[in-house]
């Protein structure tokens, strides 16, 4: 082929591009905005948990090394993130239901992503817990626990099953990234530069996506939930017919603070979520160091980690179409019965020491563990609407402190006092059996007196 050939293909296809960019610039217009508000709030969601637990785990035992701290005391960290997360947590449901979740989301970011930057200089504790612990926890509770589930609550309703799932897929693939990116700074440099380059990465990619891209609600900028077409009933101020034969009048008009806390589902799901939190907060922070325990490498370790987070990507896609079919009130116990036995798998097959079946009982952790975090966070749109989904959630985050907070130390605490994490994980297995017995009785609350007029 002659060069003038080359040049004349090379032309036609400018060409052809050009032409084409109209017609993508129409399909993006055409896409419900509320899918790009989900994507900027998974972004900023998926960051917080990669330097969360996805990269702690990595960098325990060279923490621990350099500094000469014990498991628990930097596993310590993420009690005093829990314990500062929840405690501003009714505070941000507050500002997110005032004032939507951009301007907390962001400022929690830039505080993160200089705390981390700063934290690749630490010397003691007592630093690592300031800078470190108290950025994750403060962006913990804006971004993941409160910020992306009020936006996929306020923008969604028919879809809302989609779009929670959307948000634990985020979160889970930033695992297989966020691990076998840390390890492979850490053998390439140290931990220390681990922290320095998430820091900056913070700070250029979801800070800037969440100030430009996210807002309060649809009805702010004329849409409506899921993207549809406003009917004669919305205009009339009425429920339409589809949402309220979806999820009931009195749960898309919504609940407020004080209404939710007064009906008895409202207990029983955050026991239920209380006793379940220990499992799910914990097993991740320590699973590297448990998989080196039993005699694999370190490199064998954050692959494992990462297909956990492979794990938890596919069971976040299987889970959200299960809750497009079902209701979460009839997928709240088995998803808590398939868990807990998903732990005990974990441990039993652990015994073997063999790789092959690691793979396995981290196939089916990761697969059990999605089905509980999203109908734990998508219950209480479904269970008490929009108007307040903000303070609701903000107010739960704060009942379920103690799993966040002291869960991955107890962890520790048993692993320095018997010699393993093993038993720490039968312990957690027991408490999702119970957790799923809270969970039969929470069935959603009875309808309030309420009007056909107002909407959510």
């Amino acid at each position: 082929m002659t060069f003038t050939a080359l040049l004349a293909l090379a032309s036609g296809f400018f060409r052809m591009t050009l032409a084409g960019v109209p017609t993508i610039r129409q399909h993006i217009r055409d896409v419900f905005y509320g899918w790009w508000v989900l994507f900027a709030a998974i972004s900023a969601s998926a960051f917080v948990s990669g330097v969360g637990n996805w990269t702690l785990t990595i960098l325990i035992s060279p923490m621990s090394q350099d500094l000469g701290w014990s498991h628990a005391q930097i596993l310590g960290s993420l009690t005093v993130a829990g314990f500062s997360g929840a405690l501003i947590s009714p505070i941000v449901g507050r500002i997110v239901d005032r004032h939507g979740a951009r301007r907390i989301i962001t400022t929690s970011l830039l505080g993160l992503g200089l705390g981390l930057v700063l934290t690749s200089r630490i010397q003691t504790i007592w630093q690592f817990y300031a800078l470190y612990a108290f950025g994750l926890g403060l962006s913990s509770s804006a971004v993941s626990r409160v910020g992306a589930q009020a936006i996929a609550s306020n923008w969604f309703i028919r879809k809302r099953g989609t779009a929670f799932g959307a948000i634990m897929a985020g979160s889970t693939i930033s695992g297989v990234a966020f691990t076998l990116v840390s390890q492979a700074i850490v053998e390439r440099w140290d931990w220390r530069m681990v922290w320095l380059i998430l820091g900056l990465v913070v700070l250029l990619v979801p800070l800037p996506l969440a100030w430009l891209v996210i807002r309060r609600r649809p009805e702010d900028i004329g849409l409506r939930p899921d993207g549809e077409a406003s009917t004669p009933e919305a205009q009339m101020g009425q429920v339409p017919g589809d949402y309220r034969a979806t999820i009931g009048q009195a749960a898309y008009e919504g609940w407020t603070l004080r209404e939710a806390i007064r009906t008895r589902s409202f207990w029983l799901l955050n026991g239920g979520l209380l006793l379940i939190g220990f499992p799910s907060f914990s097993i991740i922070v320590v699973m590297h160091p448990y998989f080196t325990e039993l005699g694999v490498s370190a490199g064998a370790a954050a692959a494992l980690v990462s297909f956990y987070a492979i794990s938890s990507f596919i069971g976040a896609l299987v889970w959200g179409m299960l809750l497009q079919r079902f209701l979460v009130r009839v997928m709240l116990v088995p998803s808590t019965l398939a868990y807990g036995t998903a732990v005990i798998l974990f441990v039993v097959l652990g015994r073997f020491a063999s790789v092959p079946l690691l793979y396995i009982s981290t196939l089916l952790l990761g697969l059990g563990i999605m089905g509980i975090s999203q109908i734990g966070n998508q219950v209480w749109a479904d269970y008490y609407g929009r108007k307040e989904v903000g303070a609701i959630i903000g107010t739960s985050n704060l009942i379920r402190t103690v799993p966040l907070a002291l869960g991955p130390l107890l962890a520790a605490g048993i692993h320095d006092w018997m010699g393993g994490y093993r038993p720490a994980f039968v312990l957690f297995a027991a408490l999702c059996f119970a957790a799923a017995f809270a969970f039969f009785f929470a069935s959603p609350p009875r309808a309030r007196s309420y009007s056909d007029k107002g909407g959510p």
